[in-house]
């Protein structure tokens, strides 16, 4: 490998410096893909080469053999406008297939079709011109598709997806969105596949989870995918609209036939009266009839009388016995006609008792049917508000996973919705839906920013370098934070007043520290540097500029700053692989703790004693003498094998030992 790295370079001439090959080897040797970005690492560095000579400086500079991937990208990044960078975001986003299973497996890259690039682009030209200017730099790989022959776009190394700190920014803070933005993809390649089958179309849960993330996610959707949800919503609207007039047929046919057994009930009722009327008036006629009886009997009984004194009175002449005679034949035909009234009365009594007892079936026919109406009417009631009640519980549903979907885009939008979940079934049924309440415990939870203060803008930080810190003091009082223009800024931490602000610095601050008496505060710069300043809070000076000791020593910009628990020592850590020690109150070096094979990203001082043996040089405390490892001072980690840089238990201080390689602890 050390040959295919030298000998081409000097077939044209150039030269690699010393230890530039076995450095180049080290980083590429464990690389997944590592001969690929050898090959795009040397091009950048040739590119930087300073005359005919590849320098180590250089190689450093393009960011190593991963770094001039992560470099070259970041660049091209920049040279765009706001709208090339978002263009820029939504393509890469594109290209990165995630775990969609969440299982842990990582993140890879994913070959995708140019025409699904161009969908979603604003400005087709800005995106083929883009695509065009990574792909000249062979950061993307351009193809057809085996089967289609239609063109690809993919990534051409995977690498990007772990060097790229903004490729990993993004894909951490979308990842929510690109999970959800697979689903709806695959969903709608499905459907299109199958003719645009209804069948396949979004429902319920799966709907409303699509739909309300599709209204708050800034990924750019394709025209098909936008038409398979705005598809899936209008059937979800026809639905409804069935349900609702089938319910409204329902209500129109119970009311009707309440209607009908209403009529029904009038009719019979009217028929009962009419019964009851033709009843008084047979029961009217039996007592004529009656009447005429007596009147009948009383005649037949004086016909009997006048008979007895017609033959008593045989004298009387004849004219008088034919008189009798023929009264006598009228009585008779009347007590006969008597005797028919009567029967006719009694049939007609027994008629009228026959048509009350219908009558009397008939309004007991009536008030059931009457009792069944009313029933009915109940039922279909009941019915109507059971389905007011269903439907607010599934709005206050609906409502609640809104408010899920938003908790962590729009926390006060998650809040409104959830207090509407809970008051649309509150105020009319008396409770809140479990769902409701999760709801709004979850967006009040993250109701809780209170104040934001101005920081450090991103432009001017070195590539690789972290430009920003923030951290309160021992007793939270007071909150220090790097600012605008390569400036430090110190807070009241009670009511965020700016207090003072720190300007000294000729580079971006990287790090910040206050002492445990908040008396002096420490800032480490990417101009090399690290600074102390004395506060003096209670005077009305709000800016200052001439540090009261200025810490130079390191080869490269500082990461990290940090006072020892007790204020009397400060520990500087730098892109130098080094950390210095230095005196806090005159700004001397006490020690340099070299042999790290990186750069060094943090510095933490452990809360123990750190001078073992302090009574012994009261004036430090720590030996600083350089010099040949004896009794008094401690040996260098090349002195004595398997000590890592700091100072050994033999010494006076201990800074302990490194048993793995030393992390990077990202500040928040």
């Amino acid at each position: 490998m050390e040959q295919a790295i030298a000998l081409p370079a000097e077939q044209v001439g150039v030269a690699c410096e010393a230890g530039l090959t076995a450095t180049i080897i080290d980083d590429v040797l464990y690389q997944p893909g590592g001969l690929p970005l050898l090959q795009y690492a040397l091009t950048e560095l040739f590119e930087q080469r300073q005359d005919r000579t590849l320098t180590r400086q250089a190689y450093l500079a393009i960011g190593g053999v991963a770094g001039a991937l992560a470099g070259r990208a970041e660049a091209l990044f920049r040279e765009q406008d706001e709208t090339g960078q978002e263009a820029i975001r939504q393509l890469f986003l594109r290209l990165v297939a995630i775990d969609e299973g969440k299982d842990g497996l990582p993140d890879t890259r994913r070959r995708v079709l140019r025409a699904e690039l161009d969908a979603i682009a604003t400005d087709e030209d800005l995106v083929d011109e883009i695509i065009n200017s990574y792909a000249a730099h062979r950061l993307l790989t351009l193809d057809n598709d085996p089967a289609s022959r239609r063109p690809t776009v993919e990534l051409a190394h995977e690498a990007l997806l772990r060097e790229w700190e903004r490729l990993r920014f993004w894909l951490e803070e979308s990842r929510n969105d690109l999970y959800q933005h697979r689903r709806l993809q695959n969903l709608t390649q499905e459907w299109l596949e199958e003719d645009r089958d209804a069948g396949l179309l979004l429902t319920r849960t799966r709907l409303d989870q699509l739909a309300a993330w599709s209204t708050h996610t800034n990924l750019s959707l394709t025209h098909d995918e936008r038409a398979y949800l705005e598809a899936s919503l209008s059937a979800r609207q026809d639905r409804r609209a069935a349900e609702e007039m089938r319910r409204q047929r329902k209500l129109e046919a119970a009311q009707q036939l309440a209607d009908a057994e209403h009529r029904r009930a009038e009719i019979q009722a009217e028929a009962a009266n009419r019964l009851r009327r033709r009843a008084v008036y047979l029961t009217a006629a039996l007592v004529v009839a009656a009447i005429l009886a007596i009147v009948a009997l009383v005649t037949g009984q004086q016909s009997a009388v006048n008979a007895a004194q017609a033959r008593q009175n045989a004298s009387i002449a004849s004219t008088q016995e034919a008189l009798a005679g023929r009264q006598a034949a009228a009585a008779m035909t009347a007590e006969a006609s008597a005797n028919e009234q009567r029967q006719i009365a009694e049939a007609e009594r027994d008629n009228a008792g026959a048509a009350a007892l219908a009558a009397a079936n008939a309004q007991t026919t009536a008030q059931a049917e009457t009792w069944q109406r009313a029933t009915a009417e109940a039922v279909a009631i009941q019915e109507q508000e059971a389905a007011e009640a269903q439907a607010r519980l599934a709005s206050a549903r609906e409502l609640s996973l809104a408010a899920l979907n938003v908790v962590n885009t729009d926390t006060e939008l998650s809040v409104l919705l959830a207090m509407e979940a809970v008051n649309r079934t509150y105020t009319a049924d008396g409770f809140a839906l479990p769902e409701a309440e999760l709801a709004l415990r979850r967006a009040l939870m993250d109701l809780r920013q209170k104040q934001t203060l101005p920081g450090t803008e991103p432009t001017g930080c070195p590539p690789g370098l972290w430009c920003s810190d923030v951290l309160y003091s021992q007793t939270g009082n007071l909150l220090a934070a790097s600012g605008v223009g390569n400036t430090a800024v110190i807070w009241n931490a009670a009511n965020g007043e700016q207090l003072l602000v720190a300007d000294g610095h000729s580079g971006p601050v990287v790090a910040v520290a206050l002492s445990p008496d908040e008396n002096r505060l420490a800032i480490a710069s990417a101009d090399g540097t690290a600074m102390i300043w004395e506060l003096a809070l209670a005077e009305p000076t709000t800016r200052l500029t001439i540090p009261s000791l200025t810490l130079a020593g390191h080869g490269a910009e500082l990461t990290d700053v940090a006072f020892s628990p007790d204020g009397a020592l400060v520990a500087t850590a730098s892109r130098d692989d080094s950390i210095n020690l230095w005196d806090a109150a005159d700004g001397g070096e006490i020690v340099t703790l070299a042999g790290h094979d990186e750069s060094v990203r943090d510095v933490v001082w452990r809360d123990v004693v750190f001078c073992q043996q302090r009574q012994q040089r009261p004036d430090m405390g720590c030996e600083r003498r350089r010099g040949t490892p004896g009794p008094d001072r401690p040996q260098r980690p090349s002195d004595r094998p398997g000590l890592k840089p700091g100072w050994d238990q033999t010494g006076h201080c201990q800074l302990g030992r490194h048993d793995k390689s030393v992390g990077y602890r990202q500040r928040q």
